[in-house]
């Protein structure tokens, strides 16, 4: 790519907004860059596998929203419930493989009974954990 190449002389045109002062050089153009990346997003399997990704995290957010409501594990953080949710599914997915047990219905190929059952789990250790740092009640 060639550099566009100005006189010692010459100054660049700016644009003036609010006293700040912004040089514009020519650049590539937006359409050159938009076709290349609309070639990239309208790949059929890069769509499937964009679509099964926020199926999965949808499920796993539900599923740990579900967990932290139903046992409150007394820890206040921000994105609590998504996190139980994705180890909750990963652990609970791992869990009915090692035991054989049915999988249930599934979205995106994951089991949503385990997403649920795993986030129980998490958020029930983070409970224990809550409760064991606030000590004795006597």
């Amino acid at each position: 790519m060639a550099v566009p190449r100005f006189d010692a002389g010459a100054r660049p045109a700016t644009s003036a907004h609010r006293g700040m002062s912004v040089a514009l050089y020519p650049t590539k153009t937006p359409i050159s860059r938009g076709a290349k990346m609309g070639a990239y997003a309208m790949n059929d399997e890069l769509m499937r596998e964009a679509w099964s990704l926020l199926q999965v995290v949808g499920v796993s957010g539900v599923a740990g929203w579900m967990a932290t409501r139903l046992l409150d594990p007394g820890i206040a953080t921000r994105g609590l419930a998504l996190l139980a949710g994705l180890f909750g599914l990963y652990a609970g997915s791992w869990t009915l493989e090692l035991t054989g047990w049915p999988a249930g219905p599934t979205i995106a190929g994951e089991s949503v009974m385990a997403a649920f059952a795993g986030a129980l789990a998490i958020c029930a250790f983070l409970k224990l954990v809550s409760v064991g740092l606030d000590g004795p009640r006597w």
